[in-house]
């Protein structure tokens, strides 16, 4: 079903909900807005490319009835898939962008945008120890790779150094304990514009957990791309990988 055509079935709801019709500029008009407004954020980078500079787009709608609400969740349940077309049509570099609605009290305006950037790049990414024990807290991402195990330095059988870890979990704490001297190791695709996560052969095992469920790990570079938001599970230990929010208005 078209835009059009599913907009004016939700405005006859809305008109069947409320006992009134809508204001003049809801909804198509403000949904066909909302889209222009966001594909205007398009900018050039270099030889001619388009990109889209944010990953991340809330609108504020103001709505306070529950009717009115209703309808404009259901007409702006496709407004991600309707901006990744419109994107596309632009000849933009194609990029994930999440959208989010909110409602708020009646204003001035009939929506606001606030866009975001959660794309993970060096110097504003961050791996947080959340369950174990390791030398730091926090570690910020660059662009070289880093190792992830348990100690800071692994040798073999005739005590050669075989590896770092630039990311070492202590071996004095039990959860700490369950992560493999060579556990995984992170690294920056500057092409992919992510960070992969590589699982060296551990014995115990790195998922990822997101949204609710877990995922295996790559062994092969360049990984399993990385997420805001992902918990990284090895062994009993956790880390969260986070991408530092920069804002717009």
């Amino acid at each position: 079903m078209k835009i059009h055509q599913k907009a004016r079935i939700l405005e006859e709801k809305l008109r069947k909900l409320t006992g009134t019709a809508p204001r003049p500029e809801e909804p198509l008009e403000i949904y066909n807005e909302v889209l222009s407004r966001i594909v205007g954020q398009v900018r050039p980078v270099r030889a001619g490319k388009l990109s889209f500079p944010f990953d991340a787009v809330k609108v504020k709608l103001p709505a306070t009835e529950a009717g009115e609400q209703q309808v404009l969740t259901q007409l702006f349940a496709s407004l991600e898939s309707d901006l990744h077309e419109r994107l596309k049509k632009t000849g933009c570099e194609t990029i994930e962008v999440e959208t989010a609605i909110e409602f708020v009290p009646e204003g001035e305006h009939p929506f606001e945008l606030v866009f975001e950037t959660r794309r993970p790049s060096p110097g504003n990414a961050v791996l947080r120890v959340i369950k174990g024990a390791a030398e730091k807290a926090e570690y910020l991402l660059g662009r070289e790779r880093l190792n992830i195990g348990r100690l800071p330095e692994v040798t073999d059988a005739a005590g050669l150094l075989v590896r770092r870890n630039h990311i070492f979990f202590l071996e004095n704490d039990v959860l700490s304990e369950t992560v493999s001297r060579v556990q995984a190791h992170i690294v920056y695709s500057a092409e992919k514009g992510v960070f992969g996560l590589v699982d060296d052969g551990s014995s115990s095992k790195t998922q990822i957990h997101r949204d609710g469920q877990m995922y295996s790990v790559s062994r092969m570079d360049p990984g399993t791309p990385l997420r805001h938001g992902d918990v990284i599970c090895m062994g009993k230990a956790r880390m969260e990988f986070l991408a530092l929010l920069r804002n717009a208005e």
